[in-house]
């Protein structure tokens, strides 16, 4: 899992850093740069509360999982064939066909509909999602902290 993991975000890196980084250094300036701060802290926090909540439902999860572990590997082929295709034939599309008709493609309007509600969800819940997040990370903190103290107790009683 670890290794999956490394291998997955070098290839998320791969994909999206260069273009993430052109965006940012062409509009970097006084405000924009506070935006970058937010957007940077934002995505840590849901990364670190998203890590918090697979590390609390690891057993449930992998109970529910386990059955479907022998197809595991063709199910992530199939979503990474499907999303590639997607990608091949958007690019293709406005690479080699009309521009000016991408809108009424059936295949490329879904995923720009998909994309937009998605984007309409988390639009006015931005903030709140954010905040729920902070405090599932917070707990986890508080959470740790404790059970360190706890511990550290039970090891000084020990001691005497």
């Amino acid at each position: 899992m670890l290794l999956f993991g490394v291998g997955y975000g070098a290839a998320s890196l791969g994909c999206t850093l260069p273009l993430f980084l052109a965006l940012v250094g062409a509009s970097l300036g006084g405000a924009k740069l506070t935006a970058f701060a937010a957007y940077g802290i934002g995505m840590a926090v849901v990364l670190m509360a998203l890590s918090v909540l697979v590390a609390l439902a690891r057993e449930g999860a992998t109970r529910l999982v386990r059955p479907a572990l022998p197809y595991m590997g063709r199910i992530a082929g199939g979503l990474l064939l499907a999303s590639g295709s997607y990608l091949f034939y958007y690019w293709a599309r406005l690479r080699f066909g009309d521009t000016a008709t991408v809108a009424d493609d059936p295949i490329v309007s879904f995923g720009v509909r998909f994309s937009g509600q998605v984007r309409g969800f988390a639009d006015g819940r931005g903030s709140t999602l954010v905040a729920i997040a902070g405090a599932i990370v917070a707990l986890a903190l508080v959470s740790s902290l404790w059970q360190r103290r706890r511990r550290a107790i039970r090891r000084s009683l020990a001691r005497q």
